[in-house]
């Protein structure tokens, strides 16, 4: 998918003069937001300061004071990244694709979905990750003799952050990273040792996952 820069409003900060010019200050930041809001495709989280309170309403706005909107994109951005992934990702079973997912600070959403804005409004750290125990192999290509070998190189994570990056550039921090997950699988070597391999440590070796951290700026 070839990526294109626009410009994105992360910021309407008006400021009024007295008491009629306050509400109009209102009234304007109301229509501002719903403008952005019915243009973008992923509805963006809001956060408003009013004379420097956050979360008040518009209206409350004194005669001098200032209303600020802070605009979150990060839900758009998940949702491109997504389509960045299924356009790189390899079809055959289709487990692969289906076992992306998103955490909010940690904490786990089902797979494939998009959070709400609601969900982000007070998330800093959104991440996208892959918890089938060959998603590493996948990224970075095929494993032999225990050893990440850069053959077959796909890095489908990594390659989806760098599109989407380049048509958000400013809008957030995006980072790829490799993590541990809590939790499931196992893996059994020759010698019959059982590994857990998003938490064990057994024979040396640790299994992790490849990940985007997506961070407010």
């Amino acid at each position: 998918m070839a990526a294109k820069t626009f410009q994105l409003e992360t910021e309407i900060f008006v400021r009024s003069i007295n008491q009629d010019a306050a509400r109009r200050v209102a009234e304007a930041a109301r229509a501002g937001r719903a403008k952005i809001e019915s243009e973008r495709p992923v509805k963006p989280a809001v956060t408003t300061f009013v004379d420097g309170n956050k979360d008040a309403q518009p209206e409350a706005v004194k005669p001098g004071g200032v209303v600020t909107l802070l605009f979150d994109y990060r839900a758009e951005i998940v949702s491109h990244l997504f389509e960045e992934i299924k356009a790189r990702a390899p079809v055959r079973s289709g487990d692969y694709l289906r076992s992306h997912y998103v955490m909010l600070d940690g904490d786990k959403l089902d797979y494939m979905t998009v959070p709400t804005a609601a969900q982000i409004k007070n998330v800093q750290r959104i991440t996208v990750t892959n918890d089938q125990p060959y998603a590493m192999r996948i990224e970075v290509g095929k494993m032999s003799g225990g050893a990440f070998l850069l053959s077959g190189d796909l890095h489908i994570l990594e390659s989806s952050m760098k599109a989407v990056r380049r048509e958000y550039n400013g809008v957030a921090k995006f980072a790829f990273a490799a993590i541990d997950l809590v939790g499931g699988h196992t893996r059994r070597f020759s010698s019959g040792v059982r590994i857990n391999a998003r938490r064990g440590r057994g024979m040396g070796t640790s299994i992790q996952y490849p990940a985007i951290h997506i961070d407010k700026v």
